[in-house]
């Protein structure tokens, strides 16, 4: 069974540029076929002559030197091609959606690496460190030293322990 045949093609259904595979002839009209779209499954009717007039690729080409670098402190709108320096890829932004959790997030189309979701407009704050990161002693817990410990110790709580058995020894 032979493979369908695919080309690239601007959907109107989903209005973006996809992949599209033949799904027939149409008939006594040699020059037109039925394709379906490979994102939303919609049929259309294309013309070949009109395939044959653009030159595939082309016009889908993003120069680097036309795109702005990406980054999540920036806000982007639909449209705008930008590059993601870490990815090796540039991309246009196809659309724009709040999250779940309120932040705001674009959807990207890259060249090598398809459709992705990534954060816009997010303030950055570096958070200082935590805990002091030299050694700390052995057996000390919450910061506590040894000799602390043993002042906690000497100011009478003291504690004895029974065996389990009672006070019966074998």
């Amino acid at each position: 069974m032979p493979r369908a045949k695919r080309i690239e093609h601007y959907c109107s259904y989903c209005n973006r540029s996809t992949k599209m595979e033949v799904v027939g002839e149409m008939e006594g009209v040699p020059d037109k076929s039925w394709y379906r779209c490979s994102k939303c499954r919609h049929s259309m009717l294309v013309s070949l002559e009109a395939l044959r007039k653009e030159p595939p690729g082309q016009e889908n080409k993003i120069q680097m030197k036309d795109c702005t670098p990406y980054s999540p402190e920036k806000l982007y709108e639909v449209g705008q091609k930008i590059v993601h320096h870490e990815w090796n890829d540039v991309g246009k932004v196809i659309t724009k959606e709040i999250t779940s959790s309120g932040a705001q997030a674009i959807i990207v189309a890259f060249e090598k690496l398809g459709e992705r979701r990534l954060i816009e407009n997010v303030n950055v704050v570096e958070e200082p460190p935590l805990a002091p990161s030299g050694p700390q002693p052995a057996g000390s817990t919450n910061g506590e030293t040894s000799n602390q410990r043993s002042d906690l110790r000497s100011e009478g709580t003291t504690s004895t322990t029974k065996p389990v058995g009672g006070d019966k020894s074998w």
